[in-house]
């Protein structure tokens, strides 16, 4: 339930930010059952603006264009799936000023060709129960940090904005917390509430008003070095693997931070016996990264039980009617396995580390410069090669190295591992397999 009070004042809000003016043609783009229709409705028409409609289907990229060129349209609020796809065939855009992009994670993919048409861009981001819209961010090219992020920016005028963290406590600078929204734009509750809806809305302990409330809005957010909010995920898509609980929103800004990738989205899947993460990514045209070479940049930035164990690279994200990502419509993609050009174990402790590589990977055979990630590897087979060398009476006997799940993603090959083993017990001085073998496993 939104009262006429707070739409009446996020318009006025939303107004100022967008500098609406009365010579503004708005494109109508968002379908007249969601909430951000409003905003392009009644925005333009609060300073005496036109609306153009949209009409009935849904627009191609091109057609897309082609309405903006023949209906002189000067702003337009795009969700960013389709913003995405637009950017790729971009044509006449010399009467549109503003392009408004909200809904979702911005997209990067053609940032940099975008922003140089000199058009004002602006990530916007809010839930319904915050009146639409509740913060705002310029895009350009230095906001595209090095990490590959876009924040959300700051709240609009009149809107209030907390980073929580779970005991109600504000987060410092750039640590990760429940984004949380107060001020009078606010809705006054729900019509019909589910379960757990009501505790959304909350008094809000920093007012000085009593009657102040505050929307737990559910999202995982920080403020970066400029004081601005970082969208990372949902704190509700909160995943359990093996033990540990994953936030996939960390693990997609990870992936994303990479140069070369524009947009990656993380699920788990549960259709085989061992539950796994899989990770789908758009590419910028430019990139040359593969899924092998990210996932070698994820070991130094994140655990390796977030790591996911299967890729996919696709073109573009298919889109639900609202022009959100169908993630139902991503095919799990199957093991990956890629050998190198069979190299067979050169000593007895390579034998035994490929006799445990195949017994638990399902494999025929492994070369000591087969990659463990590209043959099928990941966190949970890992600790079970592990086990499974223990009961071959691979162990290490100098007390200062240990194998463990970490060593297996930093050398993850047999003949890395094995070095490894030789140097830590003789020091370096030799190399020797033979004389490693008698004083490494027993």
């Amino acid at each position: 339930m939104v009262s006429h009070a707070a739409i009446a004042a996020h318009v006025a809000s939303v107004a100022k930010v967008y500098e609406m003016q009365s010579n503004d043609r708005v494109l109508q783009f968002c379908d007249l059952t969601f909430d951000p229709s409003l905003e392009q409705f009644l925005t333009p028409w609060s300073v005496g603006g036109s609306v153009v409609m949209r009409g009935d289907s849904m627009y191609s990229a091109s057609g897309f264009w082609r309405r903006v060129k023949e209906d002189q349209i000067t702003v337009a609020n795009l969700p960013p799936s389709f913003m995405a796809e637009a950017i790729r065939s971009v044509d006449d855009v010399t009467s549109l000023r503003l392009m408004i992009v909200g809904g979702d994670v911005f997209p990067s993919q053609h940032l940099d060709q975008w922003l140089a048409k000199g058009i004002r861009t602006i990530n916007a981001y809010g839930p319904t129960e915050a009146v639409i819209t509740a913060t705002t961010h310029d895009v350009t090219i230095q906001s595209h940090d090095a990490r590959g992020s876009i924040p959300i920016g700051r709240p609009k005028p009149g809107s209030i904005a907390y980073i929580l963290d779970r005991s109600g406590s504000l987060c410092p600078r750039g640590v990760a917390g429940e984004l949380c929204l107060g001020g009078p734009m606010l809705a006054d509750g729900y019509v019909v509430a589910k379960e757990g809806d009501s505790a959304r809305f909350t008094s809000d302990p920093f007012a000085d008003d009593n009657n102040a409330k505050l929307y737990r809005t559910g999202d995982l957010a920080r403020w970066n070095e400029n004081r601005e909010i970082e969208f990372l995920g949902r704190i509700d898509r909160q995943i359990k693997v093996r033990g540990f609980r994953i936030e996939p929103g960390e693990i997609e800004h990870a992936i994303s931070s990479i140069p070369g990738v524009d947009q990656a989205l993380v699920r788990l899947c549960n259709d085989e016996a061992d539950p796994f993460l899989v990770a789908y990514v758009i590419l910028d045209d430019r990139s040359h990264e593969t899924t092998d070479s990210i996932t070698r940049q994820l070991r130094s930035r994140l655990p390796i039980y977030m790591i996911p164990e299967r890729w996919m690279v696709v073109d573009a994200w298919p889109l639900k009617p609202s022009g959100k990502v169908d993630l139902d419509q991503l095919p799990i993609p199957p093991r990956r396995l890629i050998t190198t050009g069979h190299v067979p174990p050169q000593s007895r402790l390579q034998e035994l580390m490929a006799q445990s590589w195949c017994e638990v990977l399902e494999l025929k055979s492994v070369g000591i410069d087969d990659d463990f990630l590209d043959i099928g590897g990941g966190s949970l087979q890992s600790l079970r090669i592990l086990s499974r060398l223990g009961e071959l009476g691979v162990v290490a006997k100098d007390p200062h190295i240990e194998l463990s799940p970490q060593l297996m993603f930093q050398y993850t090959t047999i003949r890395e591992l094995s070095e490894l083993m030789d140097l830590a017990v003789s020091g370096g001085d030799s190399k020797s397999q033979s004389s490693s073998s008698r004083a490494i496993y027993t």
